[in-house]
């Protein structure tokens, strides 16, 4: 659920680890999606998409992206 997601992106960040963060991200909004969230899962796509344009991986950008025209 949300709560273990939460405690995932807290993981990534203190251990720098960006794709592991981003992927997160991406699980985030995918989840608050799902939920009928849109708020909060544009919220999370947005991150993610200014997260994985600075570390410039385009496999998760592509999932971003998804997220963004499914919301």
């Amino acid at each position: 659920g949300l709560a273990h997601l939460f405690k995932a992106l807290q993981l990534a960040e203190s251990h720098q680890m960006p794709k592991f963060k981003a992927r997160t991200l991406n699980n985030l909004s995918y989840n608050y999606l799902a939920q009928k969230k849109l708020d909060s899962a544009l919220y999370f796509a947005n991150y993610s998409f200014k997260y994985i344009s600075e570390i410039k991986n385009d496999e998760l950008l592509a999932f971003t992206l998804r997220n963004l025209g499914d919301i």
